[in-house]
């Protein structure tokens, strides 16, 4: 490869490369219409698309963490080349960056990033700031963007939370927005539900994960998991048991007649809670059996559209699975009634839901 093949390769894969920064485009999005990023023409390309944040929220739940010898020479390597890169004027050292950052995704060495960035003196981390927010304000490309926000979030200010909250907004950047709040603040819940009323897929999956552990002494947002937490465009299956416990569900259909909009959303998380995805199900929510209770008496004469009665039939089909002398059964019911899923407390609960389903004429059952 000639020196000029070589040079226009780097430059086009270069901060400064053709079009505006992914900042600037999302700044100007209307977060309505799907935002084509300039990554995104070169995975066209290929036959296999991902939605927005998908490879990072399938490695991060379903992969284990990353390991290998190799990354604390990364991680080095990285803070080297981004102090050298925050100096004004090195070009060169920007072009080396830019390359190293793209290497590899950005997920398979973030932990063992931000241990070594815990550990450094504030007199280090100081020279990786200007070079994050370098990246930060002028990344056209992922990778480089995202180590970036983390860079940020251990190296940054207060000031810099407004920058992370547009970058949130995209569902492929919004994971980490939200490890650098979590990062800059001494309390990140109002920045992190900012974060993920604003994001539908695999950022709203990240980002209510963190949230719902820390609402114990807000109402506020505990009201807002279970109305609206749970809903996502990748499965509220995610979500479910976390805005349950965290949005303290059983406690909020005990409280009186719920109204439609807190209904809707307790039967879209018993829905996802029943269907046993791939994070924690109704045998892990420890209110389960108030919650289903409380749920079956507001259901009862008001179980008028698909979700309320898709909610019944679910409640209904996990209360009578798996068949007894089924080869899972035995085993599963044992630890069921040991959580306190007693088959009195079943056939109570079952009995509950076909009555509901039958004055529904029948539906579901």
């Amino acid at each position: 490869m000639g020196f000029w093949t070589r040079w226009f390769a780097a430059w086009s894969r270069s901060p400064w490369g053709p079009g505006a920064s992914i900042l600037e485009l999302i700044r100007a999005w209307d977060g309505k219409e799907t935002l084509v990023l300039p990554d995104d023409a070169v995975e066209s390309s290929s036959n296999l698309r991902f939605a927005p944040g998908a490879l990072d929220g399938i490695a991060t739940h379903h992969m284990a963490p990353g390991e290998g010898s190799n990354q604390d020479e990364r991680v080095q390597a990285i803070l080297a080349a981004v102090v050298a890169a925050g100096r004004v004027g090195k070009g060169r050292a920007r072009r080396v960056l830019i390359p190293l950052a793209m290497d590899e995704r950005v997920a398979t060495y973030a932990d063992a990033l931000i241990g070594a960035l815990a550990r450094e003196p504030t007199a280090v981390l100081e020279p990786l700031r200007d070079g994050a927010r370098w990246l930060v304000k002028t990344a056209i490309h992922n990778e480089p963007l995202k180590l970036g926000i983390l860079l940020l979030g251990s190296t940054g200010a207060q000031g810099d939370v407004e920058l992370l909250l547009t970058l949130a907004r995209h569902d492929e950047f919004t994971l980490y927005a939200a490890v650098a709040a979590g990062n800059l603040l001494p309390d990140p819940t109002d920045v992190w539900w900012t974060m993920a009323r604003n994001v539908h897929g695999w950022g709203k999956i990240h980002v209510v994960e963190r949230l719902s552990r820390r609402v114990d002494d807000r109402p506020d947002v505990q009201d807002w998991l279970i109305r609206h937490g749970c809903e996502n465009t990748v499965m509220p299956e995610y979500l479910a048991c976390l805005c349950a416990r965290g949005g303290r569900l059983a406690q909020a259909l005990e409280a009186g007649r719920a109204d439609d909009e807190l209904l809707d959303g307790a039967c879209l998380i018993f829905r996802a809670l029943a269907g046993e995805g791939p994070a924690e199900g109704l045998d892990a929510y420890e209110d389960g059996i108030a919650a289903a209770r409380a749920l079956a008496g507001q259901l009862e004469g008001r179980c008028d559209s698909r979700g309320r009665i898709g909610a019944v039939s679910a409640l209904h089909e996990w209360l009578e699975s798996p068949e007894p002398g089924s080869n899972q059964s035995e085993g599963v019911w044992l630890e069921r009634e040991a959580a306190g899923w007693t088959p009195q407390v079943r056939a109570e609960l079952a009995a509950r839901c076909q009555g509901i389903l039958r004055s529904r004429g029948g539906a579901g059952v």
